[in-house]
């Protein structure tokens, strides 16, 4: 089962913004959902040319307009109910420093709107970072690629010197699709996954690996124009997921977690939409465990891609594979 071949239509544009804030940081661990909400708001201002007569829905040119489809567009494709949005925006954190940096990926069509993307950003430098709105520059521009990184110069037009986007198979053609190892994750930002109408206060790595299939399907479908698995896949993918369990790494009693340090971070933001605050908590920490099921590497590598769970458009659901060989514990 691997998802480069379950998705080949997939491609990924990934891209790097190093940039130094003046006054120090925004007090809030998570900036994924601020950096989306000033994107959002001069991306609409950038290229709108109705914003105050029209709204999206009744606009004649929303199909082609940056904004809707990256920030209102619904998807009309039957059996998915939440449909992902075109984009992840990750921020590392930073705590002890006056640097940022902003990952994007845009994915399928929508990195065609790299252009957009970037200008809305340029053009946030002057309304600044958060509802304190501190001021911030872009240093550089980076691309990610499967081979690496392609540092864009300053002096010309870093769109010019763009490699990607890259299909899925490019992102995973480096791992292996054999391998029997012991894995280390760390979850920097709140895993929110979300079974039969609640948020699971445990890792089930079976029924994380499910959704992010799902995610991946949706994606695919939505921006890629991939094709929807159908119902004899979906079964197969799901007994796949579920022998994680059977071969030590689900919640089961022959689970092969060496070590879980996991808990549960509350977190929220305020939605100027909503004019609310919206809970954002989820699992954040890292845990070990032992698998010898072929290509989990690489649907690990996709999660580290596309983040899983809900909130996964500003950054949260972050799945990073750490190079640390796992040290047992006294109680292995």
């Amino acid at each position: 089962m691997d998802p480069a071949k379950l998705f080949p239509k997939l491609r990924l544009l990934r891209l790097s913004l190093h940039i130094s804030a003046n006054n120090g940081l925004p007090p809030q661990f998570y900036l994924g959902s601020t950096w989306r909400g000033i994107l959002g708001w001069e991306l609409k201002r950038l290229v709108c040319p109705f914003s105050k007569s029209t709204k999206c829905l009744d606009c004649l040119i929303q199909d082609n307009c940056p904004y809707h489809v990256l920030f209102e567009k619904k998807t009309e494709l039957p059996g998915i109910l939440d449909a992902p949005r075109g984009y992840v925006l990750y921020s590392p954190l930073a705590p002890d420093s006056q640097d940022l940096q902003l990952e994007i990926t845009l994915l399928g069509t929508c990195a065609g709107f790299a252009p957009a993307v970037l200008q809305a950003l340029v053009l946030a430098q002057k309304r600044g970072l958060g509802k304190e709105h501190l001021q911030f520059r872009i240093q550089e521009t980076v691309e990610f690629t499967p081979s690496g990184t392609n540092c864009l110069s300053k002096k010309q037009d870093p769109l010019t010197r763009l490699q990607g986007p890259f299909s899925l198979s490019d992102w995973l053609r480096e791992l292996p699709q054999q391998q029997a190892s012991s894995y280390r994750l760390r979850l920097p930002t709140p895993l929110r996954l979300r079974r039969q109408g609640k948020y699971l206060g445990e890792l089930d790595l079976s029924f994380m690996f499910l959704c992010l299939a799902r995610r991946l399907e949706a994606l695919s479908c939505i921006f890629s124009q991939g094709q929807p698995l159908g119902r004899k896949q979906w079964l197969e993918l799901d007994h796949f997921f579920k022998s994680l369990q059977e071969n030590g790494a689900g919640n089961g009693k022959n689970s092969a977690f060496v070590h879980k340090d996991l808990k549960w971070d509350d977190f929220a933001r305020f939605s100027r939409r909503q004019k609310k605050k919206v809970p954002l908590g989820g699992l954040v920490g890292e845990c070990w465990f032992e698998s010898d099921m072929p290509n989990l590497q690489r649907w690990l590598k996709c999660a580290e891609l596309v983040h899983v769970g809900k909130g996964a458009a500003m950054g949260l659901g972050k799945v990073k594979i750490t190079g640390d060989e796992p040290q047992r514990p006294e109680n292995w």
